[in-house]
């Protein structure tokens, strides 16, 4: 059983600085939906399950109470909050074009 995802999903939006209608819109379903998955009045298809914790970056642990403390869960600084906020907006194909210039950056950097 999920433990606390209304809980989880909320302390995401509020550490990723996100409102649940930006969420929403990111995730591609309503506002509504994710409310109650916030209020624990439903829960998610496993397939936007999926997607809540790709996108919030939500610890699977915690979630499923396999842990009883988060470790994926970082204090990003300024401007990594702002490099993942741009992240977020991107469409597929600019985030596998930006995958493709970072990988070859890290080719090029151990060089």
């Amino acid at each position: 059983m999920i433990k606390n995802l209304g809980e989880q999903i909320q302390k995401a939006l509020e550490l990723h600085n996100l409102t649940q209608k930006e969420a929403a819109k990111q995730l591609h379903i309503s506002p509504q939906s994710l409310n109650s998955y916030i209020k624990n009045r439903r829960y998610p298809s496993f397939y936007v399950l999926c997607d809540l914790i790709h996108f919030l970056n939500l610890d699977v642990d915690i979630l499923f109470n396999k842990a009883k403390y988060s470790t994926t869960h970082k204090i990003y600084n300024e401007e990594e909050q702002e490099i993942l906020n741009i992240f977020r907006t991107l469409d597929t194909d600019y985030k596998n074009l930006l995958f493709l210039f970072l990988s070859l950056l890290k080719k090029c950097i151990k060089s």
